[in-house]
């Protein structure tokens, strides 16, 4: 009974949360590209639509569950649930369920959607561990100044951009930035689930939803340098990919830790 009362009412808000971030990458994108066409337009929104559903997810995840129980406890369910004895052994499992869904729905994403998406307009230049690789016609400039060709195909071009390949073409022995994004996309999971119970407990706090909110974009910001950190050999990629499976640790405990300042007066 509590599950069907309480789920919906997360997936909601996450659902809600995740509209609005589309709607803002809509806008801002149709100002930029606008005057480009209507082609490369819709080809634009459909891969920022798609990058921000895969690597903003936590962040959804986040401020959805807090404004989850800011509802709740608005309308003094959320007291209700705790006078009939309804606390964290039971809406912990429903937090961690909502957040695996979101995760496993933006791996999803990842896996189809993106590579589709961005291999139709690569760009005209790749990074990869051995130099530069010009998409247009394979010509590969290499760290020691030597020139080479590659003969280019769909799967080459894809693992030249880890970020944006799906699972099935990456390999552990492909290099140190195909390592780390097989690593963080799982780790990406866990991170939707760690950043929900963050945004959760950001709501005991005052003013919680800006807390959660900064906290969540910071955390995000160290995911993304970490893992160009990993991709170019500066720190090890275990480390680097599974960065966003874990971060988010501390500030949830210190969440928890830290008291409500809602001052209690007798009646």
């Amino acid at each position: 009974m509590i599950w069907r009362f309480l789920a919906p009412v997360f997936v909601r808000h996450v659902f809600w949360v995740t509209a609005i971030g589309v709607g803002l990458v809509v806008m801002a994108v149709t100002l930029e590209r606008g005057g480009e066409g209507t082609e490369a337009l819709g080809a634009a929104l459909q891969l920022h639509i798609a990058v921000a559903l895969v690597w903003l997810g936590p962040l959804f995840c986040a401020v959805g569950l807090c404004l989850s129980r800011l509802r709740l406890k608005s309308r003094g369910e959320l007291l209700a649930l705790s006078v009939s004895g309804v606390g964290w052994p039971t809406m912990g499992p429903i937090i961690v369920v909502v957040g695996a869904v979101v995760g496993v729905c933006g791996l999803a994403v990842g896996e189809w959607w993106l590579p589709t998406v961005s291999s139709a307009s690569p760009p005209a230049w790749l990074w990869t561990d051995t130099g530069l690789l010009r998409s247009a016609n394979g010509q590969h400039l290499h760290r020691d100044g030597g020139v080479s060709y590659t003969v280019m195909t769909n799967a080459l071009l894809q693992r030249a951009s880890p970020r944006m390949a799906p699972l099935t073409v990456l390999h552990w022995s492909g290099g140190v930035a195909e390592m780390t994004e097989i690593l963080a996309r799982v780790a990406r999971i866990f991170g939707c689930i760690g950043f929900s119970l963050m945004g959760f407990l950001a709501a005991r706090r005052p003013h919680g939803l800006g807390v959660v909110t900064g906290i969540a974009a910071i955390l995000l910001v160290t995911e993304a340098v970490v893992w160009t950190m990993g991709a170019q050999g500066r720190l090890s990629p275990i480390v680097a990919g599974t960065v966003g499976g874990w971060m988010w640790v501390v500030p949830a405990l210190w969440l928890w830790c830290q008291p409500s300042t809602r001052i209690h007066r007798p009646e």
